[in-house]
């Protein structure tokens, strides 16, 4: 096969010199040609391009890049990037593209490959401001949008509209002219937690008709475990603290299949979903935190419920849950 190729080149090389012999070329040569310009990425993958919200204004990753061109890009004078944020949940609340960063060829660095290069951390701080937002006014499940223009010292400018899909698809490319940073919370609820549980009530059979139980307190642990693959999803060894088994039923434990009630967490966002072993789903609203105590007022749809201080038992702080 290489003979063959190295045959046609051969073939092709005199038929153009034939040609420019004989005659002008009917198209542009490849000296005459426009040449363009792009940044490869290097680092990171775009998979590891998001923000973790519940770390706030702190959370960034660091990009590389090195710059390509007909001359080693050397033609590169300026790399521009605007950001806008999309609300997952408001699109009031999202934004039009505003500046973020610029950087000139002054501040390019050489890569391994000898190319000229840049690199900078991109922080959620940083991006919530340049779109005027501050950490609160994010939601988790949004997304920052980032957006580049790539110039040369010829007046050209290189956007991700002017750019072919494959040299920004291919992974021998890696042309980088966009990226999406996902707002994502990590989550860490699990583990045995110890509970004082106060104001029992004794349902009647909706909400609100619960009645104080003759139990003035109880104690114990409960177990909150992970649901795997589900980011923020805990199951419960009892989603009534106790009251169940105090009142003769078995506990509503979705760890040991009696119902499927399960804690969600999304951002600090605490929900509830699924129900006990008789159809009834559960409501917790939480009170205060402190530290490593968590106070939680919690019914259900049979009107049972009751006041809960949750301990973690390896002492760490609750994040800043909420309803």
């Amino acid at each position: 096969m290489k003979n063959i190729l190295k045959t046609f080149g051969a073939l092709l090389m005199i038929f153009l010199v034939s040609c420019q012999q004989t005659e002008d070329f009917p198209f542009q040569t490849f000296d005459d040609l426009e040449k363009g310009a792009f940044a490869r990425l290097l680092a990171p993958s775009r998979a590891e391009m998001f923000f973790v919200l519940t770390d706030g204004a702190s959370s960034s990753f660091d990009i590389a890049v090195e710059f390509y061109d007909e001359s080693n890009g050397s033609t590169v004078t300026d790399y521009e990037w605007v950001v806008r944020y999309e609300d997952a949940a408001d699109t009031a609340n999202s934004t039009s593209d505003a500046p973020f960063a610029s950087i000139p060829s002054s501040a390019f660095t050489t890569s391994a490959n000898g190319l000229p290069g840049a690199s900078w951390t991109v922080s959620l701080g940083a991006a919530a401001d340049a779109v005027g937002k501050s950490i609160d006014d994010l939601t988790g499940g949004s997304r920052f949008v980032f957006n580049a223009t790539l110039k040369t010292n010829k007046g050209q400018e290189f956007t991700s509209a002017n750019t072919g899909d494959n040299i920004e698809s291919s992974a021998a490319f890696g042309g980088f002219f966009f990226f999406n940073a996902s707002l994502v919370c990590e989550s860490a609820l699990n583990g045995t937690l110890s509970y004082v549980h106060t104001n029992l009530l004794a349902g009647g059979g909706g909400p609100g008709t619960g009645v104080p139980h003759s139990t003035p307190e109880l104690t114990g642990t409960v177990e909150w475990q992970a649901v795997d693959g589900a980011t923020g999803s805990y199951l419960t060894s009892d989603a009534s603290f106790g009251l169940f088994p105090d009142l003769g039923y078995a506990a509503p434990s979705s760890i040991d299949e009696v119902g499927s009630v399960t804690i969600g967490d999304a951002c600090n966002i605490i929900s509830v979903s699924g129900s006990d072993q008789y159809g009834d789903s559960y409501t917790y609203t939480i009170d205060d935190v402190d530290g490593a105590n968590l106070t939680i007022t919690w019914e259900n749809t049979w009107g049972d419920g009751g006041t809960v201080v949750l301990t973690r038992d390896d002492g760490t702080d609750w994040p800043a849950l909420k309803n």
